[in-house]
């Protein structure tokens, strides 16, 4: 593992040691281990029924055999996940993250077929090519820097059968509020300072912007185009936050 996704790996390590829950999914009112077990993993439930819903209404439907989520955390999609495809792979750079994760697929017969791996890597070259119907990553890729999140997005394409589906959030840009522009212009050490300091961060999380046009472009260079683009808020988000919806293939 290259020292800066170590880095990551270790901070995301101590956010899962300390508040799992929020820091996979940081509601106004969560952080401290206020999340409610079972509320937070329906919320998992509704955004995957959401998605797929949207993805039928586009003509987007994936096949359900085979699922990888991205940045799985503890498993709040991965589950629901797991009851719409026959298999589903997560994966998440933290160690910590993926323990919680098996321990909640023990606990119910009904996700023992999840299957959780670390990846190690600044890509997916654990996965072979065509190998997933369907891709899914949400408020992930905007915690590592744009050169990881480009390798990542194309191995996404990669590892999708012809005809499969990607679907995952990235913020296009910081919001034109005071807040987004001291996320968009300071220093990565003083964000880094301040979460830690005065809001305290069990660990400092990173924040990541990319163009719609970049995404598109770089998409395109892998073999798939984004069909659409939905502006969604999060949480009364300092970022403009957009859902790609992608298909592999000469179809596409």
């Amino acid at each position: 593992m290259s020292a800066r996704l170590e880095q990551i790996s270790e901070a995301w390590n101590r956010l899962a040691s300390e508040d799992p829950l929020w820091a996979v999914c940081a509601q106004p009112g969560k952080k401290g281990n206020r999340w409610d077990r079972d509320a937070f993993y329906a919320t998992g439930e509704q955004e995957i029924a959401t998605v797929l819903r949207r993805a039928i209404e586009l003509g987007l439907e994936p096949k359900r055999e085979r699922a990888l989520d991205f940045g799985c955390g503890v498993g709040r999609l991965t589950f629901p996940l797991a009851e719409r495809f026959d298999e589903v792979v997560g994966v998440d750079v933290s160690e910590r993250m993926l323990a919680l994760a098996r321990a909640a697929a023990e606990e119910e017969a009904k996700r023992q077929w999840c299957r959780f791996v670390r990846n190690e890597r600044a890509d997916l070259a654990m996965f072979d090519d065509d190998s997933f119907d369907f891709v899914y990553s949400s408020m992930v890729l905007q915690h590592m820097p744009v050169r990881f999140s480009q390798v990542y997005l194309t191995d996404f394409i990669r590892v999708l059968k012809p005809g499969g589906i990607a679907v995952f959030h990235i913020p296009a840009s910081t919001a034109w509020t005071m807040r987004g522009m001291l996320f968009r212009w300071a220093p990565r050490w003083v964000l880094a300072t301040g979460q830690r300091l005065v809001l305290r961060y069990p660990a400092p999380m990173e924040m990541h912007c990319m163009p719609p046009e970049q995404v598109r472009t770089l998409l395109a260079s892998a073999g798939a185009r984004v069909l659409t683009a939905d502006r969604f808020e999060i949480n009364e988000s300092r970022w403009l936050d957009m859902q790609y919806y992608a298909r592999k293939g000469p179809e596409a």
